[in-house]
């Protein structure tokens, strides 16, 4: 396997992983947005 393949894979893999992380933090962000009233209305 020459270099330039190489290098493609490691960067197609880097760019998958990156927006796997990504979409991760977002869900768990609007997770934590949504179950913050929720405790606040049974807190009341």
């Amino acid at each position: 396997m020459n270099l330039l393949a190489l290098s493609m894979i490691v960067l197609l893999f880097l760019v998958v992983t990156a927006v796997l992380g990504f979409i991760g933090f977002k869900k768990q962000r609007t997770r934590l947005i949504t179950s913050l009233p929720e405790e606040r209305f049974t807190r009341w």
